[in-house]
């Protein structure tokens, strides 16, 4: 099992790194930052999450059936956030709002290291709930950054990247329970990954429009 892991993770890592080289070869910053910030967040992360919650909660004190509730709970309240986030998101600047998604999601990991019990649930459901919330606007800022004529590339090289990410992230996660019987290196592991990502998403700039090359007139 350790093997196989390793050899995923070695995987992941140059499929990754071949992609910042396509990026920097074409010269396009904008371009590598949205996809570093996709790679470091939400389907990476999120994933072990929806995998690990409910033992994760138990964890901290809380019996099976909340816990279940509590995972439900934390769903069902990012509908509504999602809503107004896409309305705030069409009146103000996707960046900062980004942002704050992840670091909303970092406290929540914060809150699950250093509150012991209930508390420390509750407080997770509802910051990793506006994490949720504001996950939408990573394909509103795609489209908008780069338009129609680049979104399908970017999205599929950015869907190999994160699912990759989806196999790995919870048998990590896992492994380290079963050996520690504690997700305390699995969330403090996250923690700077949150952070990160979430200063990516203030750096991001819209990149400038391509100047189409101008051509020749015959006659002139």
């Amino acid at each position: 099992t350790e093997i196989l892991i390793t050899l995923l993770i070695v995987l992941s890592l140059t499929i990754i790194i071949k992609t910042i080289i396509h990026w920097i070869k074409i010269n396009s910053i904008n371009k590598l930052e949205v996809k570093l910030i996709r790679n470091l967040k939400t389907k990476f992360f999120n994933h072990t999450i929806s995998v690990h919650a409910v033992q994760m909660f138990v964890w901290k004190g809380m019996s099976a059936e909340m816990a279940g509730i509590m995972f439900s709970l934390m769903f069902l309240l990012s509908i509504p956030l999602r809503l107004i986030v896409g309305f705030l998101g069409d009146k103000f600047p996707l960046q900062p709002m980004m942002g704050g998604g992840m670091g909303a999601a970092a406290l929540a990991a914060l809150a699950m290291l250093v509150i012991d019990g209930n508390l420390a649930v509750y407080l997770f459901v509802g910051l990793m709930a506006i994490e949720q919330g504001t996950s939408s606007l990573n394909w509103v800022s795609l489209g908008n950054f780069f338009g129609r004529t680049s979104f399908a590339t970017l999205m599929g090289m950015i869907s190999v990247a994160f699912n990759i990410g989806m196999l790995i992230s919870p048998i990590y996660a896992g492994l380290i329970f079963d050996r520690t019987g504690s997700y305390t290196v699995v969330l403090a592991s996250f923690l700077p990954i949150y952070l990160t990502a979430g200063g990516f998403f203030l750096l991001t700039r819209k990149p400038a429009a391509p100047v189409p090359a101008r051509e020749g007139v015959y006659g002139r």
